[in-house]
C-alpha cells in the first residue's frame, strides 16, 4: 500500500492547499543568516503553479484567494494583493492546462514564464 493510498480521501483533497500554505509560511519565515537587502525567491507561486498543473480540480480560485489573504495578513501586506496575484498566476495555467501536459518542456517553461510574469506584475502594482 502506497502512503498516498493510506490517507483518507478528505486529507488527499486538502494536500495541495496545505502545501501552498506551507510554502507561504516558508516564504515568510525570517532567515537571520541572510542579508535582509537580498531578494529572496518566493516558493508560494511555484508550489501553486505545480499543483495547478498536476491537480487543477483540487486548487480552486477561492482557495488561492484565501492562501493569498493568509500571505498578506501574516506578511503585513495590503489585503488582497497576493490573492489577486495568485489568481493571475492561475489564469494562463487554466487556459493551457490540457495543452501543456505531455508536451515538450519548452511549452511548460513558456507557460511558467507567463504565469510568473503575471503574478509578479499584479503583485508589483
Amino acid at each position: 500500500m502506497t502512503p498516498a493510498a493510506a490517507l483518507p480521501a478528505f486529507l488527499r483533497r486538502q494536500l495541495p492547499m496545505a502545501t501552498v500554505l506551507g510554502a507561504v509560511l516558508v516564504d515568510l519565515a525570517p532567515l537571520p543568516w541572510l542579508d535582509e537587502r537580498l531578494p529572496l525567491p518566493l516558493l508560494t507561486p511555484a508550489v501553486a503553479f505545480c499543483w495547478l498543473l498536476q491537480r487543477p480540480d483540487l486548487v480552486t480560485p477561492l482557495s488561492l484567494v484565501l492562501a493569498g489573504l493568509v500571505f498578506d495578513v501574516l506578511g503585513g501586506l495590503p489585503l488582497g494583493t497576493d490573492g489577486l496575484a495568485l489568481l493571475a498566476l492561475a489564469a494562463p495555467v487554466h487556459r493551457r492546462e490540457r495543452a501543456v501536459l505531455g508536451q515538450p518542456t519548452l511549452l511548460l517553461w513558456d507557460t511558467a514564464a507567463l504565469a510568473l510574469f503575471l503574478f509578479f506584475a499584479v503583485r508589483w502594482l
